[in-house]
């Protein structure tokens, strides 16, 4: 497997404010709604807008990560009865984790159909991993995330973007939200 630098243990949170909140922003719901529905969300909150046939949160036991299994894709949805699975090479998986476990989360889904959020950066470590694993990336016109509730909305200058490891999966709705391109697939 390809090695993929884990960042340090400081927070990467708005300039390194040390925003607690900052893992509890979501997605927009017309941009959940454009994505359409995913199999698994391993790194979901209860405010998600995601349509998903799993969500992994924390807050009700969920891991991402499998609750401690070693396999690759393997997750834990939480609740009175937790649900443990793995995805796998068809499995439609949203990935919007937390940046200090963005390169642990990519290597641990990077063999499912997965479309990822994460910022559109080239300085960062995991960009240029990612970069030669999509097949289309869009970036989005409107950037700003909903905040949980009780925090105030700001606006969020750095550009982000959807990384989709399958181009097929990007939608009409998608791209009408976004710019981007499509890379030749290597069939």
């Amino acid at each position: 497997m390809t090695e993929l630098a884990q960042p340090s243990k400081k927070r990467n949170v708005r300039g390194k404010s040390g925003d607690v909140t900052r893992d509890a922003w979501v997605t927009r719901k017309p941009l959940a709604e454009a994505i359409g529905r995913v199999h698994v969300d391993p790194f979901s909150n209860p405010y998600s807008h995601i349509i998903a046939d799993r969500a992994c949160m924390i807050e009700d036991g969920g891991d991402g990560f499998g609750g401690g299994r070693p396999d690759p894709g393997s997750y834990k949805v939480g609740g009175k009865f937790p649900l443990y699975g793995t995805a796998d090479e068809n499995t439609l998986t949203f990935i919007q984790p937390g940046y200090s476990f963005t390169p642990k989360a990519l290597l641990h889904y990077q063999h499912t159909r997965y479309i990822a959020l994460l910022r559109f950066d080239p300085r960062v470590d995991w960009f240029k991993w990612l970069y030669t694993r999509v097949q289309a990336i869009r970036v989005l016109w409107d950037a700003s995330f909903e905040p949980p509730p009780g925090v105030e909305a700001s606006s969020n200058s750095f550009p982000h973007a959807l990384y989709y490891r399958d181009a097929r999966d990007v939608t009409d709705a998608v791209r009408a939200l976004t710019f981007g391109w499509t890379k030749k697939r290597k069939d």
